[in-house]
């Protein structure tokens, strides 16, 4: 599975004119030009912006996974003496939520104490005893025990449930791009999403946006 990339950086200089350009990591052709193929141009700023939705179209037919979301641009000015490196950082979230078979709703069941039951319809999981006969048996008297197991809550002798199944738990695999910049001795800048943090590389900097 790939992260999705939603930002890209641009390069701000000015050239022997004195007129300002720019290099994008993504051309318009959808290709990628890597930071070390200009990391010696002087830049004047940089820019962390989304990917356009022309420029997505034209990764995604190189087999790169950018898509366009409506993202906040973000702008560094940069000091002549300052080496600048950009790059990402992905990290991988796993979670689950539960599918009602009944009603088709969705949802994310926080308390891991109970059993879950769907907030639209109330169907549960359904929990039956082949050895005394009981249905239908009342989920707040089912326990699991140590070893995981779930007993008849009736039965002398233990001996464990059948459980029918109509809330079906499926897991989520997030994968997140953090865009990280880093100002070489100074600090670095994670970007993810609308969201910004900074991180000192000085013990003693203060770092203003």
């Amino acid at each position: 599975m790939s992260a999705v990339i939603e930002y890209q950086w641009i390069k701000i200089y000015r050239d022997e004119n004195n007129i300002e350009k720019f290099i994008p990591q993504f051309t318009s052709e959808g290709k990628q030009q890597h930071w070390t193929e200009t990391e010696n141009v002087p830049l004047t700023k940089l820019v962390i912006a989304p990917i356009s939705p022309e420029v997505a179209t034209a990764m995604q037919a190189n087999k790169i996974p950018g898509v366009a979301v409506p993202l906040p641009v973000w702008n560094f000015n940069i000091l002549p003496s300052d080496k600048i490196k950009a790059y990402w950082d992905n990290e991988i979230q796993l979670t689950n939520h539960f599918y009602c078979k009944t009603c088709g709703t969705q949802w994310k069941h926080m308390d891991s104490k109970k059993w879950a039951q769907c907030p639209n319809c109330g169907q549960t999981d359904e929990w039956s005893c082949k050895q005394c006969g009981r249905h239908n048996i009342n989920k707040d008297l089912v326990k699991k025990n140590a070893r995981g197991e779930t007993n008849c809550p009736y039965c002398e002798i233990p001996y464990g449930l059948n459980r029918t199944r109509y809330l079906e738990r499926i897991q989520d695999v997030i994968e997140n791009t953090d865009y990280a910049i880093e100002v070489a001795g100074k600090f670095k800048i994670i970007i993810r999403k609308d969201v910004i943090d900074v991180e000192s590389l000085q013990p003693d900097l203060t770092v203003e946006l």
